[in-house]
């Protein structure tokens, strides 16, 4: 879905909802991936906007490139289904993944099958200057992205690719992918990944490529990670928060992240235990009947472990509250309802109407009351909100029982 740049007011407003997208793409004869299953992008600018679209409830299983390819804002993107574990077969002409070396070199795929990642948001060259990068605001949430493949000409097979500036990516679950779960990234010249709200997502057990194969793929591997050509200024500056990063491969967190990016409250200690209903699923094949449960469980270090994402700016009650960053926050970009918040200490709750983000003030449904310093999160139970993807309700039904971990698959 795009807009050529000739025509006027751009693609908006359109639902993707309920529906299978399955096994499109293809690999070309001189051993490139073509195809995505899900394209909002091309021209988007100022005057041709691709903005304020939902895609909500779908499954995707299977794309050559991406899943989805988003080069433009304000989107909503929530509770699909993400599935690219290697499914396009080798070939006695493309059989083999890449080696960065010089001359490039190519080893044997191991998996017999070529898949890819997700999603790159914000794969686009922002033209002449960041300021006519259009991907803003954008809010991935409640989405799992479970399963990545090798791509036949890079070694990109992460989770999400993240390329874009100013978005909200919470409450996700990110797993199994060979590359890392999470890797900041951009495209082009002029494009930057800053500025990012990461928070409250679990990535468990990225960069698979350590176990099964794949040297290139290795090379960017982690929970999160970042790329290490031109970091700064375009790949940091984002808020990564109340994450759990379990059990990656070779690291939860690497260097660079915890360098260029801003980390606060992540649970990241593999000697202990976040208490997962279940994580059955480990390997790159993916079957519908044993999948993870990232619920907590009563008794988990995460439950009230996480901390504030904002916090207030100078005392006051009533509707409009200043914060000191107010991009953890979203006002439904005109297609969901805005966020529920709750402040530190209470019970009350506000829904975010409006969010002046450049300037840091929440416009809300109903008043609250606050002091200078007080935080401000999502709506919580307990006494703080919790790490990771799941608030746990203790006045929720019991606990299920845990099924029993499985052991990661042997190589194919």
């Amino acid at each position: 879905m795009a807009n050529d740049g000739k025509g006027d007011g751009g693609c908006m407003y359109n639902v993707f909802s309920n529906n299978v997208f399955r096994g499109w793409g293809w690999i070309t004869p001189d051993c490139n991936d073509r195809g995505v299953s899900l394209s909002i992008s091309g021209y988007s600018t100022a005057n041709y906007p691709h903005y304020y679209n939902l895609v909500v409830s779908n499954t995707f299983i299977g794309g050559a490139h991406d899943h989805l390819q988003l080069e433009s804002g304000y989107n909503v993107i929530r509770g699909n289904l993400f599935v690219n574990a290697p499914w396009i077969p080798t070939n006695d002409a493309c059989n083999k993944l890449v080696i960065y070396t010089v001359p490039r070199t190519y080893e044997p795929n191991p998996y017999g099958a070529y898949g890819n990642r997700h999603t790159k948001p914000g794969d686009g060259d922002a033209g002449e200057t960041w300021e006519s990068q259009f991907d803003m605001r954008n809010v991935f949430e409640g989405n799992r992205f479970l399963y990545t493949g090798p791509p036949p000409d890079d070694n990109g097979a992460f989770g999400i690719e993240l390329g874009t500036s100013y978005s909200i990516y919470r409450h996700n679950v990110i797993a199994f992918s060979l590359a890392a779960g999470i890797f900041f990234n951009t495209s082009g010249s002029y494009s930057r990944s800053t500025s990012n709200a990461v928070y409250g997502n679990v990535l468990y057990a990225n960069g698979l490529s350590h176990l099964y194969g794949g040297r290139a793929i290795q090379d960017v591997a982690a929970g999160i990670a970042t790329s290490n050509y031109q970091t700064a200024p375009r790949r940091t500056n984002n808020f990564v928060v109340n994450n759990i990063v379990w059990h990656n491969y070779p690291t939860n967190l690497d260097k660079l992240t915890q360098l260029a990016q801003k980390c606060r409250s992540n649970f990241t200690d593999d000697s202990g235990d976040p208490l997962f209903i279940s994580t059955n699923g480990i390997g790159y094949t993916f079957d519908p009947n044993n999948l993870p449960d990232f619920r907590l469980r009563r008794g988990s270090p995460c439950i009230d472990a996480g901390t504030w994402l904002a916090y207030t700016v100078g005392d006051g009650s009533g509707t409009i509250l200043r914060v000191d960053n107010s991009l953890y926050f979203s006002d439904g970009n005109r297609v969901v309802d805005g966020d529920t918040i709750q402040l530190q200490g209470q019970t009350a709750t506000s829904v975010v109407v409006s969010n002046d983000w450049r300037n840091n003030v929440l416009y809300l449904s109903s008043p609250l009351t606050w002091t200078n310093g007080q935080g401000v999160s999502l709506r919580y139970f307990g006494s703080a909100p919790d790490q990771g993807a799941f608030e746990y309700n203790p006045r929720g039904a019991p606990d299920p029982v845990a099924p029993p971990k499985v052991t990661p698959q042997s190589r194919q």
